[in-house]
């Protein structure tokens, strides 16, 4: 539902796993307010999108003003290796632009 909202219901990007997978790894490190760390992200697959949000608020902890151009987020992230961005860095973005990033 969240993802409906914040990227629109005509999206691809809310149906898409890459941000959910983000997201829950997010949630594994206790970087989400109000979740608590955990075992949320299960799958394999999610283990690297769950790396790549978690550079990519380590690099906006460095570098804040990368919220503005996700792709230069996550050429950053991938260290310019030719990968897609599928929306993981929208995610990362929104969570952080809304305090809803836990810093330890």
């Amino acid at each position: 539902m969240v993802a409906s909202e914040v990227f629109g219901e005509r999206s691809s990007a809310h149906l898409k796993g890459y941000p959910k997978n983000a997201f829950l790894g997010l949630c594994d490190a206790g970087m989400v307010k109000g979740i608590g760390k955990g075992n949320y992200a299960k799958r394999s697959t999610s283990q690297k999108n769950k790396g790549y949000a978690i550079k990519a608020v380590q690099l906006l902890t460095e570098k804040p003003e990368l919220t503005v151009d996700k792709l230069k987020l996550w050429n950053e992230v991938t260290k310019g290796v030719n990968l897609t961005q599928n929306s993981q860095m929208n995610l990362v973005i929104a969570l952080w632009k809304n305090n809803l990033i836990v810093l330890e």
